[in-house]
C-alpha cells in the first residue's frame, strides 16, 4: 500500500461500482484502501480482508503487550494495587468498609 492521500469516492459511484471495487480488493490484498464519502469528506473505508486481519492482529498484539506490561508493573510493586492504596489525606477515599459499618 502507498502512503498517498486517497481520493474520496462518492457514495453514489461507490454503490454503482461496489462489485468491481470488492473484486479489486479480493484480487489484490495489498490494494490501497478505498475511501468512500460525501462532499469529498471521508465517511468510510473499504479494505481487503487480508488487510483487515493484519490490522486486527496488530491491535490484538498491542493490547496484549500493554496488559503484560501492566502485569509486570504490578508485580514490581510487591502486590500493591496499580491504582494505589487509600490514605487519610486522600479525602473521601479514606473511609474503609469496616469504618462505615461501625458508624451504623
Amino acid at each position: 500500500m502507498s502512503a498517498k492521500i486517497p481520493t474520496v469516492l462518492g457514495v453514489a459511484e461507490a454503490r454503482t461500482r461496489l462489485p468491481e471495487l470488492l473484486a479489486e480488493l479480493s484480487a489484490d490484498p495489498g490494494h490501497d484502501p478505498i475511501v468512500v464519502g460525501a462532499y469529498r469528506r471521508p465517511q468510510g473505508v473499504l479494505i481487503s480482508p487480508a488487510e483487515y486481519e493484519r490490522l486486527t492482529a496488530l491491535d490484538t498484539a498491542d493490547r496484549l503487550r500493554r496488559a503484560e506490561a501492566a502485569a509486570r508493573a504490578g508485580a514490581r510493586n510487591d502486590g500493591a494495587s496499580a491504582v494505589g492504596t487509600a490514605r487519610e489525606d486522600q479525602g473521601p477515599l479514606r473511609a474503609m468498609p469496616d469504618d462505615l459499618t461501625e458508624q451504623a
